[in-house]
């Protein structure tokens, strides 16, 4: 039984684009708080800086796994290309990271609350 390379990719990138929408949901929640409630938080421009940083960024891996999503990765040209994308998907998904583990350092005091 073979397996469809381009089928794999497919689920691949909706499946991380699923997670993507997950935290794309939770640092809209975070900024809406942060400018609603701006004097309840110390370090409000420290915090609307990096949840926008990475908001921006995980936009950017959204639209280049849009991108990626419609290639044809049994191509061989297409394959090369995808390849290099995806390495940069990787860079940027550990920013997006690195930047979440900062706005949870200087993180919101008590729960988010949707209003």
């Amino acid at each position: 039984m073979s397996m469809d390379v381009n089928l794999y990719v497919t689920r691949k990138t909706v499946a991380q684009g699923l997670m993507d929408v997950a935290l794309l949901t939770a640092n809209a929640a975070q900024l809406k708080h942060l400018l609603c409630h701006p004097d309840d938080h110390e370090y409000f421009v420290v915090a609307v800086f990096f949840i926008s940083l990475s908001l921006t960024l995980q936009v950017i891996v959204g639209v280049i796994l849009i991108v990626i999503g419609r290639w044809n990765v049994n191509i061989s040209k297409e394959q090369n290309r995808a390849e290099k994308f995806n390495n940069l998907i990787i860079l940027l998904a550990f920013l997006v990271i690195v930047v979440n583990v900062l706005i949870s350092a200087f993180g919101l005091k008590g729960p988010v609350i949707f209003e």
